[in-house]
C-alpha cells in the first residue's frame, strides 16, 4: 500500500488563492504508483495538480511527490491518497481554516494575486498569522525587509510569527525553481529588535537557499558569556528546500541551517555544494 510521509503545509484556506480554489499542498512518500490518482483531504475530493513517482521529484531519494489544490470538497481532516487501481494510503492530517494567500514575483507590483503579484518588498508587511505566500520562479537576489544582525531576504521576529493553528509560510509556487541568493543569510528568524524579538510558527518550502554563513539562522543569542538555550525561533518547519552555503568567513557558530529553540521540523531537504572548495 503506499505511505505518505509529510507534507510542506499542514493547514491553510480552500478559497482565495489561484481560482479561488485556496492553498496547494506537496506531499510526500512512497509507491504512489506512477499513474495518477485520486486525493482526499478530510474525505472531500481535491484537485491533483502534479503527480510525481520516484526520483524524478528533483531530491536525490526516491521519494514520490504529489501536488494538490484544496478546492470546496476539502475539510478538516486526513490527507489520503489512493493509486489508479490500488488500495488507499494512510492519511496525515490537514487543518481547513482561513487565511491569506498572496503571490510574490520579481516583476510584482500589485495586490499579490496569482494575475497581480505583489513585490518582494512587500511581503513583510503583509505578514498575519495564517498568511501563505506562493514566489514565483527566479532568482531573489535582494534585501527584502532585513533588520537582523546583518543582511537577510527576510528577516523576521515577533510581529511577524505565526501562531500554533496559524503558522506564516514562505512556499515557493509548485513546479516552479525559486532561488534566495542574498549574498548572505535567506531567513533570520530574530528582528532587529533584540534578543527577544524571535519569530515562531513560520513553515519554509520548496526553496533553494543559498547563503553566504547560513541559509536560516534561528535566532538564538549565541554572543560570548550570555548564550542562552532554547532562546532562537519555535516550531519552525522547513520542508523541501535545497541548501548551499559558501562558507565566506570563519565562523564557528554557524552551520547551513541553526536551530537554537524547539520543535523544528526539517524533512526531505537537500544540503550540497557547501564550502567555498
Amino acid at each position: 500500500a503506499p505511505i505518505i510521509f509529510y507534507a510542506d503545509i499542514g493547514s491553510g484556506p480552500k478559497t482565495g488563492g489561484e481560482n479561488n480554489n485556496g492553498v496547494y499542498v506537496t506531499f510526500y512518500g512512497r509507491r504512489f504508483g506512477s499513474a495518477t490518482g485520486s486525493v482526499t483531504v478530510g474525505g472531500g475530493a481535491v484537485n491533483v495538480i502534479n503527480w510525481t513517482q520516484g526520483g524524478t521529484t528533483g531530491l536525490r531519494w526516491p521519494y514520490d511527490k504529489v501536488v494538490i489544490q484544496l478546492g470546496a470538497n476539502a475539510a478538516t481532516g486526513n490527507i489520503m491518497l489512493t493509486p489508479s487501481g490500488g488500495s488507499p494510503s494512510n492519511g496525515i492530517p490537514f487543518t481547513v481554516r482561513s487565511g491569506n494567500i498572496f503571490f510574490v514575483s520579481l516583476s510584482g507590483s500589485g495586490a499579490g494575486t496569482v494575475a497581480d503579484p505583489m513585490a518582494p518588498t512587500s511581503v513583510i508587511s503583509n505578514v498575519t498569522p495564517g498568511v501563505v505566500f506562493y514566489f514565483r520562479s527566479g532568482e531573489y537576489t535582494g534585501f527584502y525587509g532585513s533588520f537582523g544582525w546583518g543582511n537577510a531576504t527576510f528577516s523576521l521576529g515577533y510581529a511577524t510569527s505565526g501562531t500554533s493553528g496559524n503558522p506564516v509560510a514562505f512556499v515557493g509556487y509548485p513546479s516552479e525553481t525559486v532561488t534566495f541568493n542574498c549574498g548572505d543569510t535567506s531567513f533570520d528568524l530574530r528582528n532587529g529588535g533584540g534578543v527577544t524579538d524571535i519569530a515562531d510558527y513560520i513553515t519554509i518550502a520548496n526553496l533553494t537557499l543559498i547563503g553566504y554563513a547560513d541559509c536560516i539562522s534561528g535566532g538564538a543569542d549565541t554572543s560570548a558569556g550570555n548564550e542562552k538555550e532554547n532562546s532562537g525561533g519555535h516550531n519552525i518547519r522547513v520542508i523541501g528546500c535545497i541548501f548551499s552555503t559558501t562558507y565566506g568567513f570563519n565562523n564557528t557558530f554557524t552551520g547551513v541551517v541553526s536551530c537554537g529553540g524547539d520543535g523544528w521540523k526539517f524533512l526531505g531537504n537537500e544540503l550540497k555544494n557547501n564550502g567555498s572548495t
